[in-house]
């Protein structure tokens, strides 16, 4: 969960967004509008991070709107999926989420689990998960179905989650 909120009357901040880490861990980021100036504060509920945002900023608890929560490899502190990439020299740069997938250097957009319709091969690879056995049942399912590494462990993953109905 991640909420957003315009900072009044700062002379160098703009915006204030809340960034759920777990539900114990919420993170406060405020920054301007251009990235240059921000931080971020830790805080163990949302109530006490709100609170801070209210009394340190000005912002009116009325104002924070839900925003999509971040995507695997962008960053929590950006309104829109934002990656960081830092180059040989220690600059910070920022390119869009689309961008960083393009140049691979976040994972791809997760597709939809196509596993394969042989009873056979997924009773097998049950047996594997339910004796613990995660990375034998990973191989089992690539190397019969000829999949890639992480085809497999979202199959496996899936099929852990899934009932057997059979």
């Amino acid at each position: 969960m991640r909420l957003k909120a315009t900072i009044p009357n700062h002379p160098q901040l703009d915006t204030a967004i809340i960034y759920e880490k777990s539900p114990y861990s919420y993170y406060v980021y405020v920054i301007s509008d251009d990235h240059r100036h921000g931080f971020d504060t830790w805080f163990g509920d949302i109530e006490s991070a709100k609170y801070h945002c209210e009394s340190q900023y000005g912002v009116s608890p009325g104002t924070w709107e839900e925003i999509p929560d971040v995507l695997p490899g962008a960053l929590p502190q950006f309104e829109v999926p934002t990656v960081g990439i830092r180059d040989e020299t220690g600059k910070m740069t920022f390119i869009s989420y689309a961008e960083a997938q393009e140049r691979e250097i976040v994972p791809p957009k997760p597709q939809q689990i196509q596993i394969v319709e042989d009873p056979e091969l997924i009773a097998n690879v049950r047996v594997l998960i339910n004796q613990g056995k995660y990375i034998h049942a990973m191989r089992l399912y690539k190397q019969y179905t000829g999949c890639d590494l992480r085809q497999a462990k979202d199959v496996i993953e899936h099929l852990m989650n899934v009932k057997d109905n059979t």
